[in-house]
């Protein structure tokens, strides 16, 4: 089981803060986003643009990287500044 965190407007997306997901074996990211977008397009829309950021485990990665049970996978919108 991970638990999967969604911070600031994706949040508000896919409404709720954080779920849950069983593995059974360990995957790649971008194998959870798809199963994610498979619940609706709010979802699609949250997870599907290729600009979400990813962290696992509190270090920033990318979607090739693998989750194994028992990890924290969260997602943030991609960070602007000025």
């Amino acid at each position: 089981m991970i638990t999967i965190k969604f911070f600031a407007f994706l949040r508000q997306q896919v409404g709720q803060e954080q779920t849950t997901m069983a593995l059974e074996a360990p995957t790649t990211i971008k194998a959870i986003k798809l199963k994610l977008m498979e619940q609706g397009e709010e979802w699609e829309l949250a997870l599907g643009d290729g600009k979400v950021l990813s962290a696992l485990n509190f270090d920033m990665v990318d979607d090739s990287t693998i989750v194994n049970n028992g990890d924290e996978l969260a997602f943030f919108p991609p960070v602007t500044g000025g």
